[in-house]
């Protein structure tokens, strides 16, 4: 930092600490090495929040994950946050655009349900796009693999988000890639075939699954299959569930593919499924693998009826050591639900009254 510092030991529970005074605001911890949260009071939060693009890298990214982890735990109100990202249109590395897209991404699945979950969309590509813009949507001779990156990761966020643009090329650079294998650059396959798989049309669908089958290394195999488990169309979710039970697939993609498609869209479609083919699903699996098994089709619901569904289920078909990790998941689960009831409603009153 390019202004005064001054390290402090902190040797008790608690301690206060008092000067004079400072030139400019105070930042803590501005190298992150400390295990730690920050919570800075309203005012100094505020100070911060619009001098941030002018902070190190490491300041930034704790800054940001620091203020979701106190929303997470209710200690913040969420509009700070949403106000934070807001002046961080034009953050310039890859490493905090991932916290920041993180974040976008998971009020955008928090809100799956809601009436205003399209206004939400809107005002979240309305913040990614310049950036987009800036770095152009193809990319250029002699960039660093840190721009090749986070374009990536701006294109993918952008698909997710159904901005037309970003899945119209991800569909334009597949059909190339069918025709050249070669065409397509390292940076983009997951934006490509992950975009593709999830809103694949059944002849894009078969074109994954083909070539998932001719795939010449298991990275390939698994970047494949895992486009597949991304389908939208329930109907497709069905034939994926079903490649869990062929030969196509090795047993230890086949234990993830299940729980793959229940986390996208798909968690009661992939339930029933697993419950009803349950020996065929965990015969290849350890004794470990097949205690995890259910805990994971829904380790990433925020629904807490899924959770009481599994530990039921668990609890009956299941030795005692499985429910243990039934029990940690399902209060997992229940916190999820928590935070994003709460959020959602913060993100309500956000979108219904952006200036308040």
């Amino acid at each position: 930092l390019d202004r005064p510092y001054e390290s402090i030991l902190l040797s008790k529970a608690k301690t206060t600490i008092t000067r004079a005074g400072c030139a400019g605001t105070l930042v803590l911890d501005p190298h992150a090495v400390g295990y730690f949260r920050l919570q800075y009071d309203a005012a100094s939060f505020q100070a911060l929040a619009r001098q941030v693009n002018s902070l190190p890298e490491t300041a930034r990214l704790q800054f940001l994950n620091d203020s979701a982890a106190l929303v997470n735990a209710k200690h913040m109100d969420l509009r700070a946050y949403w106000n934070l990202l807001k002046q961080m249109g034009h953050e310039p590395r890859h490493a905090v655009w991932q916290a920041m897209l993180a974040r976008m991404m998971k009020w955008d699945e928090m809100m799956r349900n809601s009436a205003l979950r399209p206004q939400l969309r809107s005002q979240l590509i309305a913040l990614i796009l310049p950036k987009m813009t800036q770095l152009g949507w193809q990319g250029k001779e002699g960039e660093s693999v840190e721009t090749l990156q986070l374009r990536a990761s701006l294109m993918s966020a952008l698909a997710e988000l159904e901005e037309p643009m970003a899945v119209a090329l991800a569909r334009q650079k597949f059909q190339a890639y069918l025709l050249d294998r070669s065409s397509l650059e390292a940076s983009n396959l997951d934006f490509v075939f992950n975009t593709v798989g999830k809103y694949a049309t059944p002849e894009e669908y078969a074109n994954l699954l083909s070539l998932m089958q001719q795939a010449g290394s298991s990275e390939e195999r698994n970047r494949f299959a895992s486009a597949l488990a991304q389908a939208d169309d329930p109907q497709l979710a069905t034939r994926t569930l079903q490649l869990a039970l062929s030969n196509e697939l090795s047993p230890d993609l086949a234990s993830i593919f299940v729980p793959a498609v229940a986390n996208h869209l798909h968690a009661e479609q992939a339930w029933q499924f697993a419950t009803e083919q349950r020996e065929a699903l965990l015969k290849n699996l350890d004794g470990i693998g097949k205690s995890r098994f259910f805990p994971r089709l829904v380790s990433r619901s925020d629904r807490p009826e899924l959770a009481e569904k599994m530990l039921a289920f668990v609890a009956q078909h299941f030795s005692a050591d499985a429910l243990v990790e039934a029990k940690r998941v399902a209060e997992r689960v229940h916190i999820q639900a928590r935070q994003s009831q709460h959020q959602v409603r913060q993100l309500e009153h956000i979108l219904r009254q952006p200036s308040s």
